[in-house]
């Protein structure tokens, strides 16, 4: 069985006609980011607390950071509201299913 990321559809599809020759167009779609893309990119995750680097880093799948260094501290803050982002857009999406 696969696990099939609902990804919620288009956020922003598009279409447009792109001249492909001197008396001829061609129509194009864009699909633009995903549903899921934009939620997650528009999520508000400063207020969430975890209560040290390593169950966070478990939680991430990554190593613990060096807390001595700015750019690993850095990098994995990243990586931890990248989670948290999908983790709330799946939710809304799930929701927003629920609701239709």
């Amino acid at each position: 069985m696969t696990n099939t990321i609902k990804d919620g559809g288009c956020a922003y599809p598009c279409e447009y006609h792109r001249r492909s020759g001197m008396h001829s167009t061609e129509k194009v779609v864009a699909k633009g980011m995903s549903l899921r893309d934009y939620f997650a990119s528009n999520a508000r995750n400063d207020d969430i607390a975890f209560p040290d680097f390593d169950t966070a880093a478990r939680w991430v799948g990554v190593p613990a950071p060096d807390e001595n260094s700015y750019i690993a501290m850095l990098e994995f803050s990243f990586k931890l509201k990248a989670k948290i982002g999908y983790m709330q857009a799946d939710a809304m999406i799930a929701a927003r299913e629920a609701s239709q």
